[in-house]
């Protein structure tokens, strides 16, 4: 992942869209039912005989129909999850399939639902993703629409970064980065005092409860005084 939002892959050109478009229209869709069908058929088979025939089938068919040029992101480590590459290599070996010629997102679209660019690209990462999560025992799967919202979010987020700093010097850019830091940190500081402050009044209740009930019993405990000195 790109350290800054200027650094974000541009979004598709109209000829990339329109591009991808035809390909699924004429061909993937064809293509992705029949590996679906042939898959079935292999259900049957022992896992690692079934992938070497799904492979060999799939190599098949890109012979005979090669997709569109693909440009391949560069091989980063992920610092927070140890991510194989062949899972990298697995995951664009599919968007390529799918007629995408890169990956990068609609980054000016709404939601998924108003670009089907970015729900279809969404839709084969957060697969590969899912088969390697299944796989991990620290990890919580959640539902996928549950994590397709959360990627749709980010797109619409990283989207409003990018309107802010588009057209920006780098200098200026630069400077935009520091006062947001600025008010990130204010922002945390005003919240730790609020957590604080919440805490000792919290502390003040449970004072005031604890004096409250200790005078009750007190009272109490006077009562019975009373009355045990009035019926002796």
């Amino acid at each position: 992942m790109p350290q800054t939002v200027r650094s974000y892959p541009n979004e598709p050109s109209e000829a990339e869209v329109s591009l991808w478009g035809e390909w699924k229209r004429t061909r993937y869709q064809r293509l992705k039912e029949h590996m679906e069908k042939y898959e079935a058929l292999l259900a049957e088979l022992p896992k690692a005989e079934s992938k070497r025939r799904y492979d060999e089938e799939l190599a098949r068919l890109r012979q005979s129909i090669p997709p569109p040029p693909f440009s391949s992101s560069p091989n980063v480590e992920s610092t927070n999850f140890k991510i194989p590459f062949t899972t990298k290599l697995a995951c664009e070996n599919e968007i390529q399939f799918a007629g995408f010629g890169r990956i990068t997102f609609q980054w000016h679209a709404k939601s998924f639902t108003s670009s089907t660019w970015n729900a279809s690209l969404a839709g084969i990462i957060l697969k590969h993703y899912a088969q390697w999560a299944k796989g991990q025992s620290e990890m919580v799967l959640e539902g996928m629409d549950s994590i397709s919202g959360l990627l749709d979010r980010w797109v619409q987020g990283q989207g409003k970064e990018l309107r802010k700093v588009v057209g920006l010097t780098a200098a200026e850019a630069e400077n935009l980065k520091k006062v947001r830091a600025a008010k990130s940190a204010k922002s945390r500081t005003i919240q730790q005092v609020r957590m604080i402050l919440n805490g000792f009044e919290e502390n003040q209740m449970l004072t005031f409860y604890l004096i409250s009930m200790h005078r009750s019993v007190i009272s109490a405990l006077t009562v019975c005084q009373l009355d045990h000195a009035i019926t002796s």
